[in-house]
């Protein structure tokens, strides 16, 4: 049953992972031309999302788990610049959360200015928690059972 357990938990992980590293890949070649880059990071929400909607089944628990670990790094490095708690804010920090973001900041050129001050780097922050709204509209926070239809 344990081992089972961790099956549902490591192997919705490790998917996560690789599409978030193939759309940091993709989204960095696309910028070099125009316009794929916002193609490519659409197409990165469409398959995270059905990533997401796949491990709909697996209880609260294994969904917190796997949102912790998918979205951990992101959310650690916001919070250090948010708060600047820690020695080691620098520029590096910044560029390590907007390389783990890569996927989403196409998207996030596309949202206008407010009195001239661009939502980017808000945004850029908020990332883990946007992501983390966007995993559970997507999972609930229920189990889900699956639907049994009658065989005709």
């Amino acid at each position: 049953m344990a081992v089972e357990s961790q099956q549902k938990f490591y192997q919705p992980v490790i998917r996560l992972y690789i599409i978030q590293i193939s759309a940091f890949i993709a989204v960095w070649l696309g910028s070099y031309y125009p316009d794929l880059d916002i193609l490519l990071s659409l197409f990165y929400i469409l398959i995270i999302g059905m990533e997401i909607i796949a491990i709909k089944n697996i209880g609260f628990k294994e969904k917190l788990k796997v949102l912790i670990f998918w979205q951990g790094p992101g959310a650690i490095l916001s919070l250090m610049v948010l708060f600047q708690s820690i020695y080691l804010i620098s520029g590096d920090i910044i560029f390590i959360m907007e390389f783990w973001n890569t996927p989403v900041l196409p998207i996030y050129s596309l949202i206008p200015s407010i009195n001239g001050q661009p939502l980017y780097y808000n945004l850029l922050l908020a990332t883990p928690l946007i992501m983390t709204i966007y995993f559970f509209a997507l999972t609930g926070l229920k189990k889900t059972k699956p639907v049994n239809l009658p065989v005709e």
